[in-house]
């Protein structure tokens, strides 16, 4: 005698395990409970033998005719896909070093040249803000210049920054009146 547990007795009887309880229940199964608690079906061995051999899914695969053929072709197939990402692999390297040669042959001229031309922009709006002319932005239209704002404590009359209070007088952005007594 075979002790199994529902799911397996269930399997290898070929039926759902709603009906082995109902079987046991109703006693057409033997079973008895673990330690655990678990129930145990028990199945005579002959039945057990011949149902397990039938029912894994292994032995119904190798009963085909063309499970050789089956494996000997899937097994061409993914030898020729391993061969294939080993070649893409290799493209992807020489081609990752054909471009790390591109980046380092051309990339010092390309990053001075953007240096320059940055340099070249803000020295032409600088010059643009300071005489008040017309400037192309990025997407080809005039625009005047805007004059660069003073500096603060720069009113541009000579008078002297107003004074704000210190942080500790300061809320939300406004002073903090005195209490009076």
């Amino acid at each position: 005698m075979a002790l199994v547990s529902v799911s397996q007795a269930a399997a290898i009887l070929g039926v759902s395990d709603d009906t082995v309880r109902s079987r046991v229940e109703s006693g057409e199964l033997l079973s008895l409970r673990d330690e655990v608690g678990c129930l145990l079906i028990d199945l005579p061995d002959d039945v057990a033998d011949a149902r397990a051999v039938l029912s894994s899914p292994r032995a119904q695969v190798e009963q085909r005719p063309s499970f050789v053929v089956e494996t000997v072709h899937l097994r061409n197939l993914l030898e020729e896909r391993e061969a294939r990402v080993a070649d893409l692999e290799a493209a992807v390297e020489s081609l990752s070093a054909e471009l790390l040669h591109q980046r380092e042959a051309g990339g010092q001229s390309s990053v001075r040249e953007r240096e320059l031309i940055r340099a070249l922009q803000q020295g032409q709006l600088l010059h643009a803000q300071a005489l008040g002319l017309p400037v192309r932005t990025i997407d080809g239209r005039l625009s005047m210049a805007a004059p660069a704002p003073p500096a603060v404590g720069e009113a541009g009359d000579g008078a002297p920054a107003p004074a704000s209070p210190p942080w500790w007088r300061r809320r939300r952005g406004r002073p903090i009146r005195a209490v009076r007594a």
